[in-house]
């Protein structure tokens, strides 16, 4: 997948994803982002381990936790069932769209009454951040091995 080449006046510089996981159609601004807002939907299912990635290129592989289809109405989006509250102001920032934006989607010209927009939920993997005690010995460890070369 490449980004804009030189026509399409976005000036986003090309990049290719490597080979691995799906990837999700719009990027995010930041690879700890948890929520996604779709535009069109999205073919990704729950449960899956996809790539969220940013513009300049950079990918982060984690596991779809959650995907709301959303009902767009005058007075704003709202989850399909009305079941769920979601937090669409981290939504808004994590997609990269103003809120008032997203608050007024019916109104967007993107908008297409035709295809429903979804919000995905990430789920990161968990990584362990080493103590200062594991700092430590790792530190030593090097030491020692220095005067072995």
């Amino acid at each position: 997948m490449s980004c804009c080449g030189g026509g399409c006046g976005i000036g986003v510089r090309q990049f290719h994803l490597p080979e691995g996981p799906p990837v999700t159609e719009m990027p995010v601004t930041t690879l700890e982002a948890k929520y996604l807002f779709e535009l069109y939907g999205s073919e990704l299912e729950v449960g899956e381990i996809i790539r969220i990635w940013m513009p300049n290129g950079e990918t982060k592989t984690v596991e779809l936790e959650a995907k709301y289809s959303i009902e767009v109405f005058p007075a704003g989006p709202e989850v399909k069932g009305g079941k769920v509250s979601l937090p669409w102001q981290l939504i808004a920032i994590d997609s990269g769209i103003d809120y008032e934006e997203l608050m007024d989607w019916y109104h967007h010209p993107l908008y297409q009454s035709n295809r429903l927009p979804v919000v995905l939920q990430f789920k990161h993997p968990v990584v362990a951040q080493p103590s200062l005690k594991m700092r430590w010995l790792s530190f030593l460890y090097k030491m020692r091995n220095l005067g072995q070369s």
